[in-house]
């Protein structure tokens, strides 16, 4: 397995995005190590299972960039993380309508998200739109969220479940 870095260089003024049809945007598999740097990178308007514009089955960075608008049917409008694994965000923004019945960021069973800089992750929802999640904690999902040097402009909503044992059997 290898190392793969996304690095948009180009003017502030260009766009750069990714769009899928029914896959996450950006997948990384099992062992992977991703890194996307740069404030012209956006996910906007994908649709997966899980994960609708990031699936991070590995150990994923963020530095900057924004997704938007992205859709999951299962869980993580945005970005979805798979079990034990990492994701860290460093500014950039998760907001302005990614959905899923577990809102725009979710996570398997004992995920860590790491957030810093002026990250924000907001204006998120669950899949009908009625209610806010932006960083979805299962009840029994023994996810970790840490912060590290948050900048004046860091907006982070979490969503914490009821409290009611969830059925993992499906």
């Amino acid at each position: 397995y290898g190392r793969l870095m996304l690095e948009v260089v180009t003017p502030e003024s260009s766009i750069f995005a990714f769009s899928a049809a029914s896959f996450s945007a950006l997948f990384a598999a099992e062992n992977a190590t991703v890194s996307i740097s740069g404030s012209t990178v956006s996910f906007d308007g994908n649709q997966a299972k899980r994960g609708g514009a990031v699936y991070d089955g590995g150990v994923m960075s963020v530095t900057n960039g924004s997704m938007t608008a992205n859709v999951a049917t299962e869980a993580g409008g945005a970005v979805y993380v798979a079990d034990n694994l990492r994701f860290s965000m460093s500014g950039g923004s998760i907001k302005d309508g990614n959905k899923s019945p577990e809102g725009a960021v979710s996570t398997g069973d004992g995920a860590t998200l790491a957030f810093s800089g002026n990250s924000v992750v907001t204006g998120n929802a669950d899949s009908a739109g009625s209610v806010a999640m932006n960083v979805y904690l299962g009840y029994d999902s023994n996810s970790v969220i840490t912060t590290s040097g948050l900048g004046a402009s860091a907006n982070i909503g979490v969503y914490v479940a009821d409290g009611k044992p969830e059925d993992d059997s499906v």
